[in-house]
């Protein structure tokens, strides 16, 4: 089948926008990062030494280069020439001159001159993103990236003296060749060197090709040129304000200053193996290990979480502190009477946040940006209840990292751990816990010592998960832990039911020269303006009564099974959402969304039918189990890739079609639009037509029949009653024996809203009223601590 895809033009839909036109062929772009290496270089430190040397001393700033230039002036610069690993000079133009920056393009790449590629309007879209703003999902939207790094950074060296950072944009030679395979290409950096003679300036370099443009003269999107300065300039800002700081602390800082701005980071998938979870947690690789991308990612969710457990100012003060350790710099921050403790328990919690991901159950035990709300370690030992009864085996964990056991659907479980050797030392080192997820969205921790007693859960359970941590950080000591754990399956009586609209068959369409199209919709990048990319695909369906939906079953396509279609990456991943619905069917309120690596085909071997991509809802049933009536799964873009999806449309003939889309029409915003309601000239294109999505509901949750319901065995956290309500609602709990108790209502940013029991309560059934009237509508969080117990549960209140 020659694929190709439907594009039909937006300007015949009514309410219609621009079309989303293709992406122009661009190649592939490895990025390297080299920063890091040229501050760890003898060259690098040497610098950095001069440097401090003079402003310890109080020296007067150095003439630097390009002093009192005007736009059009011409200046030669120093050059760091990676392929050669020397210094040439090279000329530039100053293209923009503002009160904070300057900005210089490498004169023979001027768009003036014969085979140049920069225009004014490059330069004027780098003006605007570093004087102007940072788009709406920056920490400071009002502010440019300098005024927003240096708020949450500090200020720059400022060496000669003129209040201004310098932009270099030229053509990095760093050996980029894609007709030779040579895809590895540097975006930008910072050279300590330059904040010395002969340039004695605070400055930026940026690529000109293939940063900004292809090497066939392409424009590639902007966002690559802003993640590369608020990266960088978070470097420069370090110099000025602290000592020479581990790569892990620098890097992680200078990875959270992109998504400070706005920026999506980097995809995380360091955490999906398993060899990478055990690893010293602020370990940072040379670039020629091969592996330094997962030091990255690991650094860069670490000091986002940080920053989500401290706060933005605090985490932003760290280039302020100088210490030898990596520890050092966090500890500074946290202060108090036991910083080094706060710490670990920082990093533990970190752990179960990637294990479980789940605000739900306590604001530290998730990610809250938007980004890592779906980032969830994988790739460790899983098992099955019904598929063995126990498992045993030793790990080694170095400093600071994780081991991770778990087993779905189990019964009586039982676990004890150790350190292999049976040394004290060793002992000291290790912390394990339990993390014991109900069927219902309860979700309990438990400590796990080492030669200790062990724990023994004779409830049911839909995943249990030993987490095995080594605390000894600041040290080179790995620890071998033993762990045995035993269980027995669930006695599950549970009932599935799937509504799929679509009958799965490859739906197309003749093109106007004889060939053959697929009836669908690309989610593609317009040049022209129109962000195709950000549009989303849902379809509604109806929750029947008492189930919860379980799973989804999705078929979708990508830019790199089109032919003419040559995306720079070939990452097959898309973002999934649940959405509730409004009263008159359309999509309402995002309640759980993530991203999901797509591994499957797309087509079955005949090409006659999709292939689908079960993706599993079960750790999100505590937020799944608070809707009633309908609900809408979406699909959309995910990451900062170009191998965008493409929704395929299969014939629908029921009554009422299903489907929707969120994009722009006309002049408006972007709004969702039912397919029923899409036309072009009066023609409704999409009415008989549906999405490849599907639904797996259960209906009936697991129980075991040997369980007695009548007397209260454990603490135990009702969900609260009506749900949805509007505006009172009663919360029921039990206790086995007298306990001291707490139990409060927080929003779903982890703010305290009530407390509605704080005392010691008798053992049995216990209930209490929770009026909600002055609080707005959405999902709010009640948390019930009972004597070393915490469980968390989620209610929906709607006006």
């Amino acid at each position: 089948m020659d694929v190709r895809g439907q594009q039909f033009d937006r300007q015949e839909l009514e309410l219609s926008s621009e079309p989303a036109a293709r992406v122009a062929q661009a190649e592939r772009i490895d990025r390297l990062h080299v920063t890091d290496q040229l501050l760890a270089s003898p060259a690098g430190r040497e610098a950095l030494a001069r440097y401090r040397q003079r402003r310890d001393e109080g020296l007067p700033p150095e003439a630097g280069k390009g002093a009192g230039a005007s736009v059009g002036s011409v200046e030669s610069f120093s050059v760091w020439i990676p392929e050669t690993d020397n210094y040439q000079n090279v000329d530039f133009t100053l293209a923009v001159a503002e009160d904070r920056f300057n900005i210089w393009v490498e004169t023979a790449l001027l768009a003036s001159n014969p085979g140049g590629i920069i225009s004014d309007d490059d330069a004027e879209k780098m003006r605007k993103a570093l004087a102007d703003s940072t788009g709406p999902n920056s920490y400071r939207p009002d502010l440019g990236i300098i005024a927003l790094d240096e708020l949450i950074f500090g200020s720059p060296p400022d060496v000669d003296g003129d209040g201004r950072t310098d932009v270099l944009i030229h053509d990095i030679q760093d050996g980029y060749d894609p007709g030779s395979g040579q895809f590895g290409a540097i975006l930008g950096y910072f050279d300590p060197s330059d904040l010395n003679a002969p340039n004695s300036a605070d400055i930026i370099h940026i690529d000109a090709m293939p940063g900004m443009y292809s090497i066939d003269g392409v424009r590639r999107p902007f966002t690559l040129v802003q993640q590369t300065l608020a990266h960088e300039y978070e470097h420069l800002l370090f110099q000025q304000e602290g000592g020479q700081a581990p790569a892990f602390v620098d890097e992680g800082l200078a990875e959270w200053a992109e998504v400070l701005n706005g920026y999506v980071g980097r995809a995380i998938t360091y955490n999906e193996v398993q060899n990478e979870l055990r690893r010293p947690l602020f370990g940072f690789r040379s670039f020629s290990s091969g592996s330094v991308g997962f030091d990255y990612q690991r650094a860069g969710l670490f000091t986002n979480y940080f920053a989500e457990r401290v706060g933005i100012p605090e985490t932003g003060s760290i280039t302020g502190v100088s210490s030898s350790v990596e520890q050092g710099y966090y500890q500074a921050i946290l202060g108090g009477d036991d910083p080094a403790g706060e710490l670990l328990e920082l990093i533990h919690n970190f752990h179960v946040a990637n294990a479980i991901n789940d605000r739900s159950v306590a604001p530290e035990y998730g990610h809250a940006r938007e980004q890592y709300g779906s980032e969830r370690a994988s790739g460790f030992p899983l098992f099955h209840g019904d598929d063995s009864d126990g498992t045993s085996g030793t790990v080694t964990v170095e400093p600071g990292g994780v081991a991770y056991v778990a087993v779905d659907e189990a019964s009586d479980f039982t676990a004890f751990i150790d350190a292999a050797s049976g040394l004290p030392a060793d002992r000291a080192r290790i912390r394990g816990t339990v993390i014991a997820q109900r069927a219902d969205g309860t979700t309990t921790l438990l400590d796990l010592a080492p030669q200790g007693e062990g724990v023994d859960l004779g409830q049911d359970y839909a995943r249990l998960t030993l987490l095995l941590m080594n605390e000894a950080i600041g040290t080179t000591a790995s620890v071998e832990i033993m762990y045995d754990a035993s269980w027995a399956p669930v006695q599950q009586v549970a009932e599935f039911q799937e509504v799929a609209y679509d009958d799965g068959t490859v739906t197309t369409y003749e093109t106007g020269d004889g060939g053959v199209g697929l009836e669908g919709f690309g989610f593609f990048y317009d040049p022209g303006g129109v962000q195709g990319t950000d549009d989303r695909a849902a379809n509604r369906f109806a929750i029947p009564a008492g189930a919860v939906l379980a799973s989804v079953d999705v078929a979708l396509l990508y830019r790199s099974h089109f032919v003419g279609e040559n995306p720079t990456s070939q990452v097959r991943d898309f973002r999934i959402g649940v959405w509730s619905s409004t009263p008159d069917g359309f999509p309402d309120q995002e309640i759980v969304s993530f991203n999901v690596s797509d591994g499957s085909s797309g087509f079955n071997n005949d090409q006659s039918g999709y292939v689908f991509l079960r993706v599993d809802l079960t750790p999100y049933r505590a937020q799944l189990s608070a809707l009633e009536g309908e609900l809408h799964v979406t699909v959309e873009n995910a990451g900062t890739d170009d191998n965008y999806i493409f929704v395929p449309h299969t014939n629908y003939g029921g009554e009422s079609n299903p489907s929707f889309i969120q994009t722009t029409f006309g002049e408006g915003g972007t709004e969702w639009a039912s397919y029923e309601n899409i036309n072009s000239n009066g023609n409704f294109l999409w009415a008989n037509l549906v999405n490849t999505i599907r639904a797996v509901f259960e209906l009936n949750v697991i129980v075991n029949v040997d369980d007695d319901p009548t007397l209260p065995q454990t603490v135990t956290l009702e969900q609260n009653y009506p749900n949805p309500f509007n505006p009172a609602t009663t919360i029921r709990f039990s206790l086995p024996e007298s306990r001291p108790v707490h139990l409060r209502v927080f929003d779903m940013l982890g703010r305290h809203i009530a407390t509605l029991a704080d005392g010691v309560l008798p053992a049995g059934q216990h209930e209490v009223a929770f009026e909600a009237g002055s609080l707005s509508s959405g999902l709010y969080l009640y948390r019930l601590d009972a004597g070393g117990t915490s469980q968390t549960r989620t209610m929906m209140l709607v006006k």
